[in-house]
């Protein structure tokens, strides 16, 4: 099983981060629900398929995104399940 492969379900809420968290810079991440679980997409890695609701590099919504269940640079809280609540906040 890959590292965040059981995070999330279809219809969760995650905030997905880019990069590790830093003092030295800000955060970037994105916040989406959860469409599809893929053990394997189009690209070529197993993922979530997500409503993207924010994105903090840019103001696109409404698109959908791929966020990979694991990767080399992994590290703890990558990816983190929302609640409806928090997700919906972003909306």
């Amino acid at each position: 099983m890959l590292k965040y492969e059981k995070t999330a379900e279809v219809g969760d809420y995650i905030k997905a981060y880019y990069f590790k968290p830093s003092a030295d810079r800000r955060d970037h991440f994105i916040v989406g629900k959860v469409i599809r679980k893929n053990k394997q997409t189009a690209v070529g890695f197993a993922a979530y398929e997500v409503g993207v609701v924010h994105r903090t590099t840019g103001h696109l919504r409404n698109e959908i995104t791929f966020v990979p269940f694991e990767n080399f640079s992994d590290y703890e809280g990558r990816i983190i399940k929302l609640s409806r609540e928090e997700g919906r906040s972003y909306i």
